[in-house]
């Protein structure tokens, strides 16, 4: 799936390629550290002028998708030019303020059906960390309404997005995806309630900023643990994440040691590795805690306490593989959804490329009606009488029906264009207002 294409338009025939344009250059957990992601990363003020500068570039539309596990750039190409796929990923690491080399070996791109299936993929939570986890939407959502309301996002791409709802709509309604999740976080809350007993006493710490740390949190904070200290690489970060969980005190990474002691509960997700929370630093804290348990949830990628934890009296440790096992049975239900899912993405992404393709057609037949029109005119005056206006109208709906079913078919199966031309000679079609009419219908 994953493709690194040059351009986002065909650069020999100076199109877009196949699925109109629309291409996807992202970081996630599955390609890039979370060290870059974190800097990578913008709020909802700074998505907006990164937009308008891949906008400059060449680009019809665009948006961010900035969430804690993945920047995503959505992008439109224009209908004419070859926009560089290197032009668009500088604008990105010029805002986050470094060189662009910095990132390439971490970026994917992907471009038509390719993006398409990536963007439903990722609507129904099947590219997140959690498989079936459902924040991930609105964030797709928000980041949608968001580049919308700024003009950045136009007709095409959004109906791109809407198509990738639809998708993950299906995906949910059809499918048991979304169990896993709730099971894994479920599995979450009833180990800390068998350790700790009531969740509403104890206090909880969150080092860093993957989503996967955010759906515990949530999961945990809806149990009733509702005091969070975060721990973020920067204090901008930091801000950012107490905003989300709705805690009360934050901290820098490089502060982690003087907040640790709060932590009846740890979420981890910084994907640092286990130099981050090693068996020296926990003993000081259990120390200095008294001995008072505490239970550590270890979701970075790769993980961030190191295995020696699991030796210490009162420190009681789990990865996600450890959450997963323990839901087995969700895991189970989990692989059973995947396929079933994949086979809907897969439907939609051919849906959506035969709409699209469909809709090529319409210029034509669009130029065509106004012929057909143009000729009734000629052929009864202004005014003709109500019945040879009804006749006329009848002549011209089924002499008009066979050419456009043609036409939309022949679209569909990437064989329009011979066939339009034929129309457009045939009928002496104005093809320049025919352009006219294509543009407008886009907008």
């Amino acid at each position: 799936m994953v493709r690194d294409p040059t351009r986002l338009t065909d650069p020999e025939t100076g199109r877009p390629s196949s699925g109109d344009g629309l291409t996807v250059i992202g970081f996630t957990h599955q390609t890039c550290p979370a060290s870059i992601r974190e800097r990578l990363y913008m709020e909802d003020d700074e998505a907006g002028p990164v937009e308008a500068a891949i906008r400059d570039a060449g680009c019809e539309a665009a948006m961010v998708l900035s969430t804690c596990d993945r920047v995503d750039l959505v992008v439109q190409a224009g209908d004419e030019g070859a926009v560089s796929v290197e032009r668009v990923t500088e604008r990105l690491t010029a805002a986050a303020g470094f060189e662009a080399g910095l990132v390439l070996p971490y970026r994917h791109v992907m471009a038509g059906p390719d993006a398409f299936r990536y963007l439903a993929r990722v609507a129904a939570g099947m590219e997140s960390q959690i498989i079936g986890e459902a924040q991930v939407l609105g964030q797709l959502k928000a980041a949608h309404r968001r580049a919308e309301a700024a003009g950045h996002v136009t007709g095409r791409l959004s109906g791109a997005l809407q198509a990738a709802y639809r998708a993950a709509k299906r995906v949910r309604s059809e499918t048991a995806i979304g169990e896993e999740s709730v099971s894994l976080a479920s599995t979450a809350v009833d180990l800390v309630h068998q350790l700790h007993g009531d969740l509403t006493g104890l206090s909880g710490v969150l080092v860093g900023a993957g989503d996967m740390g955010l759906f515990l949190v949530d999961a945990l904070t809806r149990a009733g643990l509702s005091r969070w200290t975060v721990v973020g690489r920067s204090d901008r970060r930091a801000r950012a994440l107490a905003h989300q969980v709705g805690a009360a005190d934050r901290a820098i990474l490089d502060d982690l040691a003087a907040v640790l002691d709060r932590g009846d509960v740890v979420v981890t997700a910084l994907g640092d590795g286990p130099e981050t929370l090693s068996a020296e630093r926990v003993e000081g804290v259990l120390r200095r805690r008294r001995r008072r348990p505490m239970f550590f949830l270890d979701v970075g990628v790769p993980g961030d306490v190191e295995a020696a934890v699991h030796r210490l009296d009162d420190a009681f440790v789990y990865s996600l593989d450890d959450l997963s096992a323990l839901a087995e049975e969700g895991l189970q239900k989990r692989r059973a959804s995947l396929e079933a899912a994949d086979r809907i993405i897969a439907e939609e992404t051919m849906r959506f490329e035969t709409e699209r393709a469909e809709r090529s057609a319409v210029p034509a037949i669009q130029a065509l009606t106004r012929k057909l029109d143009a000729l009734k005119k000629e052929a009864a005056g202004d005014d003709p009488a109500p019945e040879v206006a009804a006749a006329l109208d009848r002549f011209a709906s089924r002499l008009l029906h066979h050419p456009a079913t043609a036409l939309r078919m022949a679209a569909a199966q990437g064989d329009g264009l011979a066939l339009e031309g034929a129309v457009r000679k045939l009928f002496k079609l104005d093809e320049s207002e025919s352009r006219n009419e294509d543009k407008n219908e886009e907008s």
